[in-house]
């Protein structure tokens, strides 16, 4: 967590690591599921919102609920890491769109997860790929 606390100002901040630790290049595809992007809880009342947006056109400071369900263009984006580096993308953790009137920040614990695909190709087509590995991963954020 870059930001822990939701404030006034500030809703809370994750931020997610992909490192690669082999000695060649990858490629992940979905990129913005991959890095916690545009990702909601399993139990949809928290949504994960890039950092790169005006909060205050999404969300009411303090509440830090979405206005309104965000519309997500379709596309399969890929990123490369090199070997020993790492992708690093930072997310507003909201409470979600669909939750009860009123509602900001639900409490309790709220799993997060998310699937993708690594190969280390350079044509950005992993599916498909001999080289390709399927994956999920995930983590439990508790808000309190």
């Amino acid at each position: 967590m870059v930001e822990r606390r939701a404030t006034d100002e500030q809703p809370a901040t994750l931020r997610v690591s992909v490192r690669n630790l082999t000695d060649s290049w990858l490629y992940f595809g979905e990129e913005r599921a991959v890095q916690f992007q545009h990702v909601a809880s399993d139990d949809g009342a928290l949504y994960l919102l890039p950092d790169n947006v005006r909060i205050e056109e999404y969300a009411d400071p303090g509440c830090w609920r979405l206005a309104e369900p965000v519309a997500v263009p379709e596309y399969y984006g890929t990123f490369g890491v090199d070997a020993g580096w790492a992708s690093v993308a930072e997310s507003y953790v909201l409470g979600s769109a669909e939750l009860p009137e009123g509602e900001c920040l639900p409490s309790g614990e709220h799993r997060v997860r998310t699937s993708g695909r690594v190969a280390p190709t350079s044509d950005g087509v992993l599916e498909g790929s001999s080289e390709s590995t399927d994956y999920q991963w995930g983590f439990t954020l508790r808000v309190g």
